[in-house]
């Protein structure tokens, strides 16, 4: 037993010394010095510390920042004034709103429209009209049916973008000279049939064409009359 208990820590210490080689030749001396430094650094710092007393400092003396709500409270000492057009059926909401709009115009209509004329009159319409704009598109949002466009419409858009991009791999693989942007568009009129992005995303005019359109799309329906 003896004899088997020696032999048995013989093994061990050798396979130790081989770690330890290989490990001091992996990673150096240095790494080592290193290692052995910043464990003698913690367990130094750590009896430090564990004889400086602890110091309780009382709540009401420290200072937290307020941040956003003294901001919003300096921005409503300024007095904003309440919506009087109804922009959704939430209160809160017109609140919020009103003042986006009463700090839009504050900050980028006031400071030179005061140096050329007093009158507020074109400030207050303005004020009016991007309100009725928000009402519109709150209206316009609310009258969408999102479940459809986000469980059907959008997921199968989505997926058959994808199909075309796998498939334009596919045959890149087949034609690796030709331009992927090329076998891209190839492969939805292909698949599409009817429909090809090519022009709209290949050319600048088209694009800002494209761009133009949909801006008007958008004016004419949130727009108000």
């Amino acid at each position: 037993t003896a004899l088997r208990y020696g032999l048995d820590m013989l093994a061990f210490n050798v396979i130790l010394g081989v770690t330890a080689v290989c490990f001091l030749m992996h990673h150096g001396f240095t790494f080592v010095f290193y290692s052995a430094v910043a464990i003698l650094s913690f367990i130094a710092g750590f009896l430090l510390v564990r004889e400086k007393p602890v110091i309780h400092f009382p709540e009401r003396g420290l200072l937290y920042s307020r941040g956003i709500p003294k901001v919003t409270a300096i921005m409503d000492a300024e007095g904003v004034s309440k919506p009087n057009i109804r922009l959704s059926p939430h209160e809160e909401l017109d609140n919020v709103l009103n003042q986006i709009v009463s700090f839009i115009i504050r900050d980028y209509i006031t400071p030179w429209y005061n140096s050329l004329t007093p009158d507020d009159s074109f400030p207050m319409e303005l004020h009016k009209l991007l309100l009725r704009v928000f009402g519109n598109v709150i209206k316009r949002v609310s009258e969408v049916d999102w479940v459809p466009f986000l469980t059907e419409i959008l997921p199968s858009f989505m997926a058959a973008h994808i199909r075309v991009y796998r498939n334009m791999l596919e045959r890149k693989m087949v034609y690796p000279d030709k331009d992927s942007v090329k076998l891209f568009f190839d492969v939805e009129a292909e698949t599409e049939k009817t429909v090809c992005h090519e022009e709209v995303c290949c050319s600048q005019d088209r694009e800002k064409d494209h761009l133009r359109l949909l801006s008007d799309m958008f004016l004419f329906f949130v727009t108000p009359a």
